[in-house]
């Protein structure tokens, strides 16, 4: 007898072994039986099918997780802060760059991001960023041009937050076997020293 799952309404139902179903071998028709067979039949199914029990009906298995960027995707840098100071050479591009078009076309460029400026005296300029998993991170960009200050700015913006980790690499495990084989030194030429 061949069994089949259907998929109902709250998951996967399991096959009945019990009951009319489970047997192999059609019950007989008697002579009152004749036209009422087939609405018998739709009737008993029906039925049957009505009584699944909680013990029938295992859920769905869940196949994806909640990730940032599956459903929809949540900056992860909520403030950039841009220190300067008016007096020190070192915050010459600093200082151009809060002068330039090019800071307002990089904040429109992220809205969901708050971008501060504030003045550090007597300091080198530098951009904080601030994450939403409360992590912050400080890049100094002392005597740089207003284009590479933007493009820190936007590594900032782009990072995740997370601490830096060594990725440590792992040995390549191969299914295929290697042209030469195996080295050894037991094979191959006796060379004499």
């Amino acid at each position: 007898m061949r069994k089949s799952t259907r998929l109902s309404l709250f998951g996967f139902v399991k096959p009945r072994t019990d009951g009319p179903s489970a047997s192999s071998q059609p019950s007989p028709i008697t002579s009152g039986q004749v036209g009422h067979n087939a609405s018998a039949s739709r009737q008993n199914r029906r039925h049957r099918e009505s009584m699944i029990t909680q013990q029938d009906i295992y859920p769905l298995q869940k196949l994806t997780y909640p990730q940032n960027g599956v459903g929809a995707f949540i900056l992860q840098c909520k403030r950039l802060d841009f220190h300067y100071c008016d007096w020190a050479g070192s915050s010459r591009g600093m200082n151009k760059l809060l002068t330039e078009p090019s800071l307002p076309a990089l904040t429109s460029r992220y809205p969901a991001t708050e971008f501060r400026v504030s003045p550090r005296p007597h300091k080198h300029p530098i951009l904080k960023a601030y994450y939403i998993n409360g992590n912050t991170k400080a890049i100094c960009v002392r005597n740089l041009e207003p284009g590479e200050i933007i493009k820190k700015a936007e590594l900032l913006l782009q990072n995740s937050g997370t601490k830096n980790k060594k990725i440590r690499g792992r040995n390549v495990v191969s299914s295929n076997e290697n042209v030469r084989g195996i080295w050894s030194a037991l094979h191959g030429g006796i060379k004499q020293v």
